[in-house]
Parts: structure tokens; sequence; C-alpha cells
């Protein structure tokens, strides 16, 4: 995978293309840090190739809040805790009646 200076991508943007059609996907880069990823896509691709990314994402937020339930010991939480937790969330929710 290579990695693109947005410098590069907007002063030379076709040179980015044809690297784009080589490599299949391109990090941009800003002061050296990845900042976006760049990926080809077609009329006929476009809808399964964005379900999938967003999959993808969804996924590493799952991944995420996994590992900062682990780390907050929450994962040991025994069910009629976690029931607690669900009820007085819901009682806080209630908005009274007019």
């Amino acid at each position: 995978m290579k990695f693109v200076p947005v410098r590069e991508f907007r002063l030379h943007p076709g040179s980015v293309w044809r690297m784009l059609k080589e490599e299949r996907e391109l990090v941009l880069t800003s002061r050296g840090k990845p900042m976006g990823l760049l990926a080809p896509l077609n009329e006929r691709s476009f809808e399964q190739t964005l379900r999938v990314w967003r999959q993808a994402r969804g996924m590493a937020a799952l991944i995420k809040l996994q590992e900062e339930a682990r780390r907050k010991g929450l994962n040991r939480l025994s069910k009629t805790q976690i029931e607690g937790w669900i009820q007085q969330v819901r009682r806080g929710r209630r908005h009274p009646s007019p």
C-alpha cells in the first residue's frame, strides 16, 4: 500500500489517479500521518463497496467498545447487574405526562 501526501494529490491529481489504478488503494497523508483512504469505485460496485465499508467501520466501533468494556471490567457484570443498569437508564428516560 502506498502513502501519498495530500499535497501531491492537490498538485498532481492525474498521477495519483493513475497510481490508484495500479495500487488498488492509497493512503492520503498530511504531515506524514494517515488521514484518508482512496479506493477505486465504479457504478456497478459502488453500492456494494459502500455497504462493505460501512460494515467494516461498524465492526471497528464494536471492537473498540468491547475493548473499553474489558478495560473497565464491565465484561464481568452478571445478568442481574446488567438488567439493573438497563432499568435505571429506562427510568431516567421516561418523560412526565402533561
